[in-house]
């Protein structure tokens, strides 16, 4: 059985089309009987970090939202900056 890179040694081109083409279809280029193919990524679920992080506002906001808390004395669960991470928070629990 041929790696991959005797595969590209004995044609760069034709393994830099099917890396292309892996790349455009979101697959992965696995040897099978000495020849390249492309399967499917298997997908999973997102965890719980990579949900949030996309949900949470970006930093200068959260930033904005905490100065605002603690100037206006309402650094509490009661303030925006509290209120919205914690909505984040709840709505994609860890699952640990």
């Amino acid at each position: 059985m041929k790696t991959l890179e005797e595969l590209y040694r004995e044609n760069p081109q034709a393994y830099a089309d099917i890396v292309a083409r892996a790349n455009k279809e979101h697959k992965k280029i696995e040897v099978i009987n000495d020849e390249l193919v492309l399967v499917e990524i298997e997908q999973k679920e997102p965890d719980y970090k990579a949900l949030r992080y996309k949900e949470y506002p970006r930093l200068q906001e959260q930033m904005d939202m905490l100065w605002h808390a603690i100037d206006s004395g309402n650094l509490d669960k009661t303030s925006d900056f509290y209120k919205t991470l914690k909505a984040v928070k709840d709505k994609y629990p860890k699952n640990d």
